[in-house]
């Protein structure tokens, strides 16, 4: 099943937020909760030689979780083009999640038929084209497709116009997650990897398009994610509609 959205441009009028980048050692900064709004990107500024947070926020009534894509203009406003590539909506759902969320400890208890393709076992020659005919081969055979978080996989998704589920972490739960790692064992080059870019990573999916977005919380693994089908979904978007009228 396809769905295809007309490509459309709307002005939409954003709140920004900034806040002190926190010192060296400290990862306690919370997110600002503005209530009717969500934020859609996260990222590092200058302001008077000091290094902020810039949060930028809209209105939770616009969804730019399938393909859209916002431009910021003339200060607080922002251009929203709506996505113009089809989009597939599949029974299988395609989970990218951050390393040490819980992906094999999901794959090893869930209920559901979960299939854990682990991106480090294929050819990096021919990656990651391989990795994305492998998640095609296993669509409608398994619930549950858990991939990969690597930018070249969720940029291939997104061209590939499939849905996809991101599963990450909010940005301040850097040290929680480096002794996640810890404890199950990871090498100390792959800890150190995670920890120099941990910033930088987490930004780029804070503004990944495409995808459906789920941010764990402190202490929170994929076991706690609800996943639903994306017919679901949609099924639940139109009664909500109906109740409405």
């Amino acid at each position: 099943m396809a769905n295809t959205t007309k490509g459309k441009l709307k002005e939409i009028k954003i709140k920004s937020v900034f806040i002190l980048f926190p010192p060296d050692g400290e990862d306690g900064l919370p997110q600002p909760d503005i209530k009717g709004y969500k934020c859609i990107t996260l990222k590092e500024v200058m302001i008077n030689d000091n290094l902020c947070y810039q949060y930028d926020y809209i209105p939770d009534w616009i969804d730019l979780c399938s393909g859209g894509n916002a431009k910021r203009v003339r200060g607080n406003k922002i251009i929203v083009k709506e996505p113009t590539v089809k989009t597939k909506v599949m029974d299988t759902i395609l989970c990218s999640a951050f390393p040490a969320t819980g992906k094999t400890f999901f794959y090893d208890t869930s209920l559901k038929k979960v299939l854990d393709s682990d991106s480090s076992k294929f050819d990096k020659s021919k990656f990651p084209d391989n990795y994305i005919q492998h998640i095609k081969n296993n669509i409608g055979k398994v619930d549950i497709i858990l991939i990969s978080s690597h930018k070249e996989v969720r940029d291939a998704l997104v061209n590939e116009g499939m849905e996809f589920t991101l599963v990450y972490p909010n940005f301040e739960l850097k040290y929680e997650y480096l002794n996640r790692l810890k404890e199950r064992g990871s090498d100390k080059a792959f800890i150190k990897l995670i920890s120099d870019n941990w910033y930088k990573w987490i930004f780029e999916l804070y503004g990944q398009e495409g995808c459906r977005h789920i941010r764990l919380k402190s202490e929170q693994y994929i076991t706690d994610v609800n996943f639903r089908s994306y017919k679901e979904l949609i099924v639940h978007f139109f009664k909500k509609i109906f109740r409405k009228k």
